[in-house]
């Protein structure tokens, strides 16, 4: 078995969104990009989305420990207070105190989020939560890692 290091990501994260990364795919043509940082101590999410074009009002975000289809259970969220939605455009900002194992998948880039709206309840947009490392050899670009076994 070969050792395989996968490093944590310490960088702000992004996130594209649109409904051809919902599975499956919505006909939707709303679009945006999310941001998410950490605190310190990797125990809180702040996250920054905006959208463009929602057919509906925005019902839930849920935060994936990988892609929907892979069964996971996620963390729906959805800041009612921040939330804005401005000539055609939607956003929220807020902070989200999340499982331990949801934020280790996140840092990770194993992180996935989606959008419910009233028109689409299993999601309008969604989309991989990556690091802003380029680097694709290391793309969460981090000293600390988890090293898990390759079979």
């Amino acid at each position: 078995m070969d050792q395989i290091a996968t490093p944590f990501c310490v960088n702000d994260m992004y996130i594209e969104l649109s409904g051809k990364t919902i599975a499956p795919a919505t006909n939707s043509t709303a679009r945006g990009y999310g941001i998410l940082s950490f605190n310190r101590d990797f125990s809180v999410i702040h996250y920054q989305l905006m959208v463009l074009g929602f057919t509906s009002n925005v019902k839930s975000i849920t935060l994936y420990p990988g892609s929907p289809e892979m069964g996971h259970k996620g963390e729906s969220f959805l800041n009612t207070l921040v939330e804005a939605r401005l000539e055609g455009r939607w956003g929220d900002e807020s902070t989200l105190k999340a499982d331990p194992s949801l934020i280790k998948a996140v840092r990770l880039g194993q992180g996935y989020i989606t959008i419910q709206t009233e028109n689409y309840p299993n999601g309008e947009v969604g989309g991989r939560v990556y690091c802003s490392q380029i680097n694709p050899y290391y793309p969460c670009g981090a000293s600390d890692t988890v090293t898990s076994s390759k079979n």
